[in-house]
């Protein structure tokens, strides 16, 4: 028999809490680390800008991240549209605009912009929805097309940058080409 004093306690469950990012970290590389990358579209417009593209282990359900101060994508996904989001963070960094938003503006701009680099890739547009409930969710109760339409300026910024660059380039590509 218990005292009255006494408390029963029970484990109902545990939740595994990382102290140290693996990147902080030394020591070999993990293999999840070491996913193989595809080659995406675009990829020779952040090469001409210096990003450098990383593969990363998914973690806390982000699919990929741009850093703007190492000048990185970091990719833990094989998926275009997630690239091209990332892409986009970084072209939004190249105008000079990327700084000037708020965390919600810069994922509308990115994700919009992701999505009408899917459409004009003629990739398949079942992925769409996700786009629109991505903007749904950092759009909350506001409406979406408004705050699309209040950030156009700077999504024709990032998109013009991209696809100028990649212009450029397949320009250079084809004198190369002529040339020999």
């Amino acid at each position: 028999v218990k005292n009255k004093e006494e408390e029963d306690y029970k484990l109902v469950g545990f939740k595994p809490i990382p102290v140290f990012r693996a990147e902080d970290t030394t020591g070999k590389p993990l293999e999840y680390e070491n996913i193989k990358l595809p080659e995406f579209k675009f990829l020779d417009v952040a090469k001409t800008w210096n990003i450098k593209i990383e593969g990363i282990g998914f973690s806390y359900g982000i699919y990929g991240a741009y850093s703007s101060s190492e000048k990185k994508i970091l990719m833990a996904s094989p998926e275009e549209e997630v690239f091209f989001h990332e892409l986009a963070h970084a072209s939004h960094d190249k105008t000079g605009l990327l700084n000037k938003r708020t965390r919600k503006q810069k994922e509308v701009i990115a994700e919009f912009s992701s999505a009408v680099l899917i459409y004009l890739s003629n990739k398949k547009a079942d992925r769409l929805g996700n786009a629109y409930n991505y903007l749904k969710d950092y759009c909350g109760d506001k409406d979406i097309n408004r705050e699309v339409l209040n950030l156009i300026s700077d999504i024709e910024k990032v998109l013009s940058l991209i696809l100028e660059t990649d212009s450029k380039l397949k320009e250079v590509n084809n004198d190369n080409k002529n040339l020999l």
